[in-house]
This record gives structure tokens, C-alpha cells and sequence, in this order.
């Protein structure tokens, strides 16, 4: 029985029946499917464009750090310095910052801007903000006491999110965290008070503090206890309900004015007084300083080499929205709206009858349009490129008098996309707290968007659940947005998890780390030495023998997340068991500490990309003798992979569109032992192990982990170099995602001067008489890079179709060099060109051992030759050494390269059917090209 609620939000907006209300789609590729059925939703209920039309945001492939989880609102651009200086000194730079809740004007509303007092005379001269803050002290020391053992994760939690972090951790400063919930706007001096009055009034407003926390804290431990996990209509949520409403309603709005920031409004589209200089710390926040956030924004550039700096807003503008009596925001016409829970949200989160929305209002702007114009615009000119919008679901509970959360919704969100369009055209938003479809179908342009809930570094039951969410989530949310699996903490106990899901994610990679608090080794995993992060090319999701699975309940499946580089596939195991959301208990739970070792099985075929070419190959993909369980797809369906978002060259990526590309170019170039339908081998790579095995399409590679452990599986098609090795490259080894430095491929064959070239798709041409230098005039390739024709020319990648013609570009100032080596090389059987970006340990399936191996790199001119003649060693005793040339031909310390250097020789080591290739960082971007130079067929290394 399949039971629909349509609920509108609003008493005003009734109807007997709805024409359009189910979509209902079926197919047999549930990656297909799903896209396909969210766009044409989207399509029909507010105009969502769906991903593979929109554009990323740029800052998505550099390393960010966010200021959320590291200060809260006590952010400062003190913290702003030296949390980036911080993450520099180890070598992993951000170039993205986002300032996050905390750099707003804001305020409560008038009643609880002081604090209740009970020695009026002495306190009458005293300035306000000083009493709130004694007061503060006291009530919240209590509050801290009684909230340390409740999980950031519950409904509680969050609220308190900051009270319980204070007392967790030992950052952010507690006593900073009391001045931003007492700051008042600038006044004006008072009568000096005496010495003895001003300390009196501070001890006596402290306990006046400390015994109204002894009374919200009894409160809250009750609730916690009983009203949180109670039933809706149990008799405990009816209870609280009617006290919360009534008679402790003031209490209620006390406690989220002390506790919480979810009470204050909006009082200025412009900074707070923080802001006012790179120096400023959170004892500026009620200096009176005039802000300038343009001069802290152009000290993170300047200084730092920060690219791209958002700042956090709230889509109602903050979390109770816009003062209505605010000098500086009333000509946007703010009025309060009271939110009201529908009663299919009641039922799964109760406290919403309750929470500071329902019971103080929120301001809703009459004019939208206006508000965000001016916001951004002075963002703009502040030298800030982007915002991270959150509250996203708040709008739609303040909508019983605008006629629903629905067209709340789309005011606001039309009003936001315009805004973001116009004033930050690289498309530099990211939707986050959003996933009613209220708000979903709603992302007209903008392209990111959270995931799941918060990143609670505190809650230890949140992070597995954290990581199911993002990862089933994503199925749905990347039809028309790239899924942002949140920022993370590097020093914690879950962070190798949580780095594993980035790397594989396809979306931001970001820390919220505070400063001096990181783990280096954890983030040289993802980060680059110049501050970029290799990214998946496509949103991760779960293979398709997960989709189904209990991953965290069942105590037997692990998570398998798949991804596609531009030269392999890659998936991510993880076993997640032993936490999840107890929906009874309305809380993260363990529900088992010492969950076991479990173990799976990968395949090529996890990949949907070489799922989708095999199955145009004619493999019998969907038997299950073959795949052992793998659900069935039509041997002439392809699969849709939005293609067309990433460069894809034709197609529409969607249906025959993906199976198109899929098709374009790996059959005649590669060996296989699948003969029987001429298929190609593949290489399946463990990171944990470090275990490289040749395999068949349908062969398996056995995972197993313990619990909380998780790896990263690199899959790539061998190719059959004529002349020259079968090989395969795996990728950068000390990187979780290292094949994603393989950008494009190349191979040449030739014999003293005469020869053919190919590339991925197999064609060839004829070359005679020709040296290798003059075949390859076209470096990087004027042919298409999705593999289709040229001789010896166009760049190839085991995905075709993912690069497209900006493929052949990528190359670039390495042409000269590498035209140096090739000549270099003339005579000998075969040669493989790799293009890289990265460094470290660069490892590849290659059947025979190279007689010469030079890195060339696109900085700068070309140097002597001098390191061309240097050998490799095979049989993996030696490394390959020899000087770079005769223009300084040193490596730098550091592992970088002189600015003038040409073609390299580089060290590498053979072993069996493995060789290792020693990548120094090269220039500014890492980008250079690894040229392996073979003698002819039959003849010794």
C-alpha cells in the first residue's frame, strides 16, 4: 500500500486533489533512472536545471577550510590568519576560505537584550552589556555542565552546538563565546562607577546567571530524558508542547537567547566590528569600530595566497531573519512570521513545535530582491566571490501566511539565484540545511549543495551515519547539484574515514580545523603541494550491489562508493557498521562499539562508466554467473553519467548518450585475456595492502576491513602497446584519489625512424620514414582527445568522452620539452606518455621495463639534454638517476624543479610487471608529462 501526504504549509492553501503529484520512472539503470526522474520532477514542480547544464564553481579544486567548527561565531580575522598560516606550515595551503556564522550584524530583540537583575540600584548606571555578560557567564557555566554529555547529533545538541563545544573542547574560548551572545551596538559613555559597585554588580549578576542555568539545566536533562525520545503524541510531547507554548514560553525564548544564536536578527547587510582590520579579534565584536571586511578579505589574498573567500548568510538573511526595527534593514519591510510545523514534520521531529522559529518568529523580508542585492553587493566589493547559504529549510515553516513553505520557497530562492548570478558569476554558492523539495527543486543555477546534516566533531555516533547520508543522499541531490559531503576535522579519530569519502566524493574538499590542530599527513593525502585537491569527475555514489544494503545496521555489507578519474575508475570501501540514526531515540546511537571485520568483493563493473562500455562491447554484464549477483542491464543500454557537464564531446549523457562515449575507444587498444569477446584486461589496485593484480573483466578483487577502516581500489584498462609493454597507469600512491593525477595518456610506436601511432581509439596511420619528433607535431593533438582518429597525435584516456576537446590543451608548455625527448628517443621500439599532475610515488601496471624514463614539465625553457642518457635499473634493486641537463639541472629542495628545466631523467624501479616512478613537484602546477621510452619487442631492458 503506497500511503501520499501533500501538505502545503499553510491553512490558506487548500485543495480536494492535485493533477501532477507522483512521478513515477522505471528502468533498469538506477543511475540513469534516478537522474532522469529528479530532473523531470524538478522540471515540473521549480525549475531546477539539472547539473549536467550548470557551472562549477572554480573554488571546488583547490583545499578550503571553513571557520564554523572552529570558532563558531567567535570567528575573528585573527582566527581567519592564523588558522590558514597554520595549515600552510605543513604544507597543505588552503586557497578557499569560508567565513562562516560570526561576521554578521546582529541582535536580539529588545526583552532579552538585558538581563534579568535583582540589584537595580546598583545596576542602573552599569553599561548593559557588561550585566548581560555576567549574567551570561553564569547561566551558561551552568548550561555547559548539564549539556556535556548530550550529542551535538539530537535535535538538543544542535542548538546548543556552541555550549556543548565549549565544553568538549578546548576551542573555541569559552569567555569569547559569552561576548558574542551579550554584544550590544556602540554606546555611549557612562558615569564612572566605582571600583566596588562594578565588581559587586558582575559577582551578583554572575549568580543571578548561575541559579536561572541550575533551572534550565534541570529542564533540559528532563527533556533529554524524557520529552526528546517520547513518541509525538505521547503524553510527554503533548506536556512539553503545552509549557513550552504557554507558561514557560519566556523561559523558552530566555534559554535560546542565552544558549543559542537562533533568536538574533539581521540589523546591517555589513560587517561586524570584528571586521574592522586583519588584527581584529572577538573582543571587537561591541568596539563601535567601523568594519572593513575588504581589507581583511585582501589580507587573506595578499598575504596568504587565498583565491576565494565566501561568507556564510542565513537564506531569511540570518536564523530569525531581519530586525523589523533595525535602522539599517527596515527599508526591507521585515515582518514576523511565526513558523508552524506541518503535521508530517511534527511527527518526525517534534521539537519543531518548540523550537525558536515557532516560538519567536522569524523576519521575512517583503522584498527579498532588495536584501540580496545590497548583501552581495557590498560582499562583492568587500572582495569576496561566493556564499554559502544557509537555514535553507527555515523559509518553508514561516509560510502559513504567504500561502506555504512551497512559494516562501520560490521567493527567496528566485530572488537568491539572481542575486548570485549577478553578482558572482563564477557561480560561487553552495545550498546547505536545504533538502526539503521545497528547496531542492528550487536550484535554478547555483550547482552545489550539502549533502547531509552538520559535521558534529563532537558527536562520536554521527560520523558512520554522517558518511551513509552523504553517500545515499548523493543519489538523489546530483541530479541537480554536486553533493558537498561537508567540511571535516583532520586531527580526530574519524578523519582517515572522512578523507577517504572526500577523495572520492567528487565535491569540495574543505577541514574546519582549528588552528595548530591538524593532521598533516592526513591532508597531504588529499592537498597538493600548491593547494589544489585531485577531485572525482563525477558525484560518488554506491556501487550498485549497495544501493539496497543496510550498511550500517546489517552487521555483514561494507559501502562501496564509485567514482570515474579521466584515465581509471576508482571506488572506495568502507565499513561503516556498528552507528546510526535511532529514530526512536531521535539521536545518533552505537548500537554495536566492536563492530567486526567484514569483507566484500570489487569489480570492474563497479565503475558505471566501464559497466557501460563493456556492455556495449557485448560482455554479458547482467548474467549473474558473470558478475556473481550483479543486477541486470540491456547489453545496448549505456548509462547516463552527465557527460556533457565535464567537456564531453557529443551524446547527452543520458541513455545511448553515455553508452555513445563509452564505446568510442577502448576495445582495439587494449590486450585482453577475454578473448572470447575481445575485451581488454584490467588492473585492479588496493591502496591499504598496496596489492596490483592483472585481472579479467569479470574476475574479483577481495576487500576485507575492520571496523571503522576503510581503502580506496583503483580499476584500469590495460593497454597493448604495439612494440611496447601492456600497461596500465595506477596513479600517485601517497594520494587517496592518485589515479586522479593521471590526466591523459599517449603511446608511439616506431622502428629507427619508421613506424605507426595510435591513439586511444586505436587508429592508425602510417609514419614512414619519419622520426618520432616530426610524427608528433601535433602535441599535444589536433585530433579528438576522445580517442577517434590521428596518427601518433591527440591525447587518451581510458574514459572517453570525460575530457573532450579541452583534453588536447592540457598539455600545453610542455611541447617543446617533450619534443626534445621523443627525438631523443628516436630509434627505439615504443614509447608511453603519461601526463601527470602531482607528486610522489607514481606507480603503473607495465610489462616491461623501460630503457629510458624522463619527466617533462611545461616550466619555463627547455634545458640541455644531459639526463637523457640515463638508464633505469630493473629487477627492483636500483633506482633510475641521472643530472637534469646543463641549466641547473639540481633538483630544488623541496622536491620542486628549476624554472628553466627541459626533460629529466627520472628515478624509477621495475619490478615484475610494476614500476615505480619518483614525481618531484614541478613549477606552480604540478603538471608534467612522464615519458617511458621501451627498446624494440624482444629485446632486453
Amino acid at each position: 500500500m503506497l500511503i501520499l501526504r501533500m501538505e502545503s504549509g499553510s491553512d490558506l492553501m487548500l485543495a480536494d486533489g492535485w493533477d501532477e503529484a507522483v512521478l513515477v520512472a522505471a528502468g533498469t539503470d538506477p543511475f540513469a533512472l534516478v537522474e532522469e526522474a529528479v530532473t523531470a520532477a524538478a522540471a515540473l514542480s521549480g525549475g531546477a536545471r539539472p547539473l549536467r547544464e550548470k557551472r562549477l564553481p572554480a573554488a571546488l579544486d583547490v583545499f578550503g577550510w571553513c571557520s564554523w567548527d572552529a570558532f563558531y561565531t567567535t570567528v575573528s580575522p585573527k582566527g581567519l590568519c592564523e588558522a590558514v598560516s597554520s595549515l600552510q606550515s605543513g604544507n597543505t595551503p588552503p586557497r578557499w576560505v569560508v567565513i562562516d556564522d560570526g561576521w554578521q550584524c546582529t541582535e536580539l530583540d529588545e526583552p532579552f537584550r538585558q538581563a534579568p537583575s535583582m540589584m537595580p540600584p546598583l545596576t542602573k548606571e552599569a553599561p548593559r552589556s557588561a550585566i548581560l555578560e555576567s549574567y551570561m557567564e553564569g547561566e551558561i557555566e551552568m548550561l555547559g555542565m548539564a549539556a556535556r554529555d548530550i550529542p551535538a547529533g539530537t535535535a538538543t545538541g544542535s542548538v546548543m552546538q556552541e555550549v556543548v563545544a565549549t565544553k568538549s573542547m578546548d576551542y573555541p574560548d569559552y569567555h569569547a563565546l559569552v561576548q558574542q551572545r551579550a554584544a550590544q551596538p556602540a554606546q555611549p559613555p557612562r558615569k564612572r562607577q566605582r571600583l566596588l559597585t562594578r565588581v559587586t554588580t558582575g559577582i551578583l549578576e554572575y549568580f543571578v546567571g548561575l541559579f536561572a542555568g541550575i533551572f534550565q539545566a534541570l529542564v533540559l536533562i528532563i527533556y533529554q530524558r524524557l520529552v526528546d525520545p517520547a513518541p509525538p503524541d505521547s503524553w510527554p510531547a503533548r506536556a512539553f508542547k503545552y509549557l513550552a507554548t504557554g507558561p514557560l514560553k519566556q523561559q523558552m525564548l530566555t534559554f535560546y537567547a542565552v544558549s543559542t544564536s537562533f533568536t538574533r536578527r539581521l540589523t546591517d547587510v555589513r560587517a561586524n566590528s570584528k571586521f574592522s582590520s586583519p588584527d581584529g579579534t572577538p573582543d571587537d565584536i561591541a568596539s563601535g569600530k567601523p568594519e572593513n571586511l575588504g581589507l581583511v578579505v585582501s589580507h587573506l589574498k595578499r598575504h596568504f595566497g587565498v583565491d576565494y573567500v565566501y561568507c556564510w548568510h542565513g537564506l531569511p538573511a540570518y536564523w530569525a531573519g531581519v530586525a523589523p526595527d533595525a535602522p539599517g534593514v527596515s527599508k526591507y519591510g521585515a515582518e514576523l512570521r511565526y513558523g508552524k510545523g506541518t503535521p508530517g514534520l511534527l511527527e518526525v521531529e517534534p521539537s519543531i513545535a518548540w523550537n525558536p522559529a515557532t516560538l519567536g518568529g522569524i523576519g521575512i523580508v517583503t522584498n527579498p530582491q532588495a536584501l540580496y542585492n545590497d548583501m552581495h553587493h557590498y560582499l562583492k566589493t568587500a572582495g569576496v566571490t561566493g556564499v554559502k547559504v544557509d537555514c535553507q529549510a527555515g523559509i518553508g515553516l514561516a509560510g502559513e501566511t504567504e500561502g506555504g513553505g512551497p512559494i516562501n520557497a520560490y521567493r527567496f530562492h528566485a530572488a537568491l539565484e539572481d542575486s548570485v548570478q549577478e553578482h558572482f558569476p563564477g557561480n560561487d554558492c553552495i545550498n546547505c540545511m536545504c533538502h526539503s523539495t521545497e528547496n531542492i527543486y528550487r536550484w535554478r543555477d547555483t550547482a552545489v549543495a550539502r549533502a547531509s546534516d552538520d559535521f558534529y566533531p563532537t558527536d562520536k555516533a554521527s560520523h558512520k551515519p554522517h558518511l551513509v547520508a552523504c553517500s545515499y543522499n548523493s543519489l538523489f541531490l546530483s541530479a541537480l547539484a554536486l553533493p558537498d559531503w561537508d567540511m571535516f576535522h583532520s586531527r580526530h579519530d574519524a578523519a582517515h574515514l572522512h578523507a577517504t569519502a572526500r577523495a572520492v566524493s567528487g565535491g569540495p574538499v574543505y577541514v574546519s580545523d582549528p588552528p595548530g590542530h591538524h593532521d598533516h599527513e592526513v591532508l597531504r593525502q588529499l592537498v597538493l603541494p600548491d593547494g589544489t585537491v585531485l577531485r572525482g569527475l563525477l558525484p560518488g555514489r554506491p556501487t550498485r550491489d549497495t544501493l539496497f544494503l543496510d550498511i550500517a545496521r546489517d552487521g555483514r555489507s561494507l559501502l562501496k562508493l564509485w567514482n570515474a578519474n579521466p584515465c581509471s575508475g576508482v571506488v572506495a570501501v568502507m565499513n561503516l557498521q556498528g552507528a546510526s540514526w535511532d529514530r526512536s531515540r531521535r539521536r545518533f546511537h552505537v548500537h554495536n562499539a566492536s563492530p567486526p571485520p567484514l569483507t566484500t568483493t570489487v569489480r570492474v563493473t563497479d565503475v558505471e562508466p566501464f559497466r557501460a562500455f563493456l556492455s556495449a562491447a557485448g560482455a554479458p554484464v547482467g548474467s549473474r554467473g558473470a558478475t556473481n549477483g550483479h543486477a541486470a542491464v540491456s547489453a545496448g543500454g549505456g548509462s547516463a553519467y552527465s557527460y556533457a557537464m565535464l567537456g564531453g564531446s557529443g551524446g547527452s549523457g543520458r541513455g545511448s548518450g553515455a553508452g555513445q562515449h563509452a564505446g568510442n575507444g577502448l576495445g582495439a587498444a587494449t590486450a585482453g585475456k577475454a578473448s572470447r569477446v575481445g575485451l581488454p584486461d584490467w588492473i585492479i589496485y588496493e591502496r591499504i595492502s598496496g596489492k596490483l593484480q592483472r585481472v579479467a573483466w569479470n574476475d574479483e578483487l577481495e576487500v576485507k576491513l575492520e571496523g571503522g577502516e576503510s581503502t580506496v581500489v583503483t580499476i584500469s584498462p590495460i593497454l597493448a602497446v604495439p612494440s611496447g609493454p601492456h600497461f596500465s597507469p595506477v596513479g600517485f600512491t601517497n594520494l587517496l584519489n592518485g589515479g586522479a593525477g593521471v590526466l591523459a595518456l599517449k603511446y608511439l610506436t616506431g622502428n629507427n625512424g619508421a613506424g605507426t601511432g595510435s591513439t586511444h581509439g586505436g587508429a592508425t596511420g602510417s609514419a614512414a620514414g619519419q622520426p618520432w619528433h616530426s610524427r608528433h607535431s601535433a602535441v599535444p593533438g589536433n585530433s579528438s582527445s576522445n580517442g577517434g582518429c590521428g596518427t601518433g597525435s591527440g591525447w587518451m584516456t581510458a574514459l572517453p568522452g570525460l575530457v573532450g576537446s579541452s583534453g588536447g590543451q592540457q598539455v600545453g608548455s610542455e611541447t617543446d620539452a617533450l619534443e626534445e625527448a621523443l627525438a631523443a628517443a628516436d630509434g627505439l621500439g615504443a614509447a608511453v606518455a603519461v601526463q601527470l599532475r602531482g607528486s610522489g610515488s607514481f606507480l603503473a601496471y607495465c610489462s616491461r621495463a623501460p630503457q629510458r624514463c624522463w619527466l617533462v614539465s611545461g616550466e619555463g625553457s627547455k634545458g640541455g639534454n644531459g639526463g637523457l642518457e640515463a638508464n633505469g635499473s630493473a629487477g627492483g634493486a636500483g633506482a633510475g638517476q641521472g643530472e637534469a641537463g646543463n641549466e641547473g639541472g639540481d633538483a630544488v629542495e623541496g622536491g620542486g624543479q628549476p624554472p628553466s628545466q627541459g626533460p629529466i631523467a627520472a628515478e624509477f624501479e621495475h619490478s615484475g610487471d610494476q614500476l615505480t616512478v619518483q614525481v618531484p613537484w614541478s613549477g606552480d602546477s604540478g603538471r608534467q608529462v612522464l615519458l617511458l621510452a621501451f627498446g624494440p619487442e624482444g629485446q632486453a631492458s
